[in-house]
C-alpha cells in the first residue's frame, strides 16, 4: 500500500510541470493499492476552492475516491501529538511523519499485521531479530513481551523512526537484506520476523540463508509478504516470471520490487535450509469491518497479504 504526498494530486489535477511524471507513477500502480490522508483531501479542497472551480474537487472525489478504489484514511485526534513530535524531532514534513503513524491503517494493523503475529511462538525471553524493521512496530511488539530485540533496516528513516518508538528498549541499527548481517553473531536468535520486505530482494537466498546462520538450531523464521497473485494482478504478464518492478515512493525514493511465484519463496526455504510449518492468507478483522467496510469487503474477498512461520530444518 502506498500513501502519496500531498502535493501529488494537485499536479494531475491542476496539470502542473510535473503531471505527466504524475501520472506514469498512477499509471504504474492500481488505485487500491493507494492511500490518501483526509489532510491530503482537505488541503486539495483548498486549492479549487481559492479557484472557484468546486467542479474540479467534486469530480476528483467521484473519480479518485469513489470509482477509483483509494482509500481515505485518518488518525485519531490523541495519535496527532505523536506525529508532531515526530515531525519535530526529525525534521521530517507533515506527510512523512504522518505515514509512520497512518500505518495503523486496515491493510496493515488490521489484516498483514495480525496475521503475522498470529505464527509467532511465544518470544518471552527469546533473542528476536526483527529484519527490515520499518518503523518498529513488531520490535515494539516483541520488547512488550518481554523479548530481547535488534532489528535493522535500510533506511535511515525508518532507523530513526524505531529508535524513537523503541527508546533504548532494543538495539536498532542500519542494515540491508541484501547483505551479510555481520553484526548479528551465528547461531544467536530463537526467532527472526521479516514483514513485508523479501518481495524488494533479487536474490531470496542471501538473506534466507543469513535467517538461518543467526538462528539456533531450534530457531524460527516468521515472515511476511505481498500475496504474488496481487503483485500479479498489479503489473504482471506471466506469474510464473520473476521480474523486477519499480515504483516511486514520497518518502524513500524509487523503489524495486520483485515479482515472483509462490513456488519461488518456499523453493528458496528449502535452499537455504528451512521447514515450512504454517502458511496463512491474511483475512481482515473483525475491527476492519467495524472502522473500514469499504477495505474489509476488498480484503475479505481476495487475498493480500501471505505470511509463513518455518524452522530450521533438522530441528524438531
Amino acid at each position: 500500500m502506498y500513501l502519496l504526498d500531498t502535493n501529488i494530486w494537485p499536479e494531475r489535477l491542476l496539470a502542473q510541470a510535473q503531471s505527466e511524471v504524475v501520472g506514469q507513477l498512477l499509471d504504474a500502480v492500481t488505485t487500491d493499492q493507494l492511500l490518501m490522508s483526509d489532510f491530503t483531501l482537505h488541503s486539495i479542497g483548498v486549492i479549487p476552492g481559492r479557484l472557484e472551480e468546486g467542479a474540479v474537487l467534486t469530480q476528483f472525489v467521484q473519480d479518485v475516491l469513489v470509482d477509483g478504489g483509494v482509500v481515505l484514511i485518518g488518525l485519531a485526534p490523541a495519535a496527532m501529538q505523536r506525529v508532531v513530535a515526530v515531525m519535530e524531532r526529525y525534521q521530517l514534513d507533515f506527510d512523512d511523519a504522518y505515514q509512520e503513524y497512518a500505518d495503523t491503517n486496515a491493510y496493515n494493523a488490521l489484516c498483514e499485521r495480525p496475521c503475522t503475529l498470529s505464527l509467532l511462538p511465544s518470544v518471552t525471553g527469546q533473542s528476536v531479530l526483527d529484519a527490515a524493521c520499518g518503523p518498529g512496530f513488531y520490535a515494539a511488539w516483541c520488547v512488550q513481551r518481554g523479548a530481547i530485540v535488534r532489528g535493522f533496516d535500510s533506511s535511515p528513516t525508518m532507523v530513526a523512526l524505531a529508535r524513537s518508538r523503541l527508546r533504548g528498549m532494543a538495539s536498532i541499527e542500519q542494515g540491508s537484506l541484501t547483505a551479510p548481517l555481520s553484526f548479528v553473531p551465528e547461531a544467536s536468535c530463537d526467532v527472526v520476523i521479516c514483514a513485508l520486505a523479501l518481495d524488494y530482494v533479487a536474490d531470496l537466498t542471501r538473506p534466507l540463508s543469513e535467517f538461518r546462520r543467526v538462528l539456533r538450531p531450534t530457531g524460527v523464521l516468521v515472515f511476511s509478504i505481498e500475496h504474488p497473485t496481487v503483485v500479479y494482478r498489479r503489473a504482471g504478464r506471466q506469474y510464473f516470471d520473476t521480474e523486477p518492478i519499480e515504483y516511486q515512493s514520497e518518502r524513500l525514493g524509487v523503489l524495486k520490487m520483485y515479482r515472483r511465484p509462490l513456488e519461488a519463496y518456499f523453493g528458496a526455504l528449502r535452499t537455504t535450509g528451512f521447514v515450512v510449518e504454517d502458511v496463512q492468507e491474511a483475512f481482515p478483522t473483525a475491527a476492519c469491518k467495524e472502522q473500514y467496510p469499504e477495505v474489509y469487503a476488498k480484503l475479505s474477498a481476495f487475498p493480500y497479504f501471505l505470511s509463513v512461520r518455518a524452522r530450521c530444518a533438522g530441528s524438531t
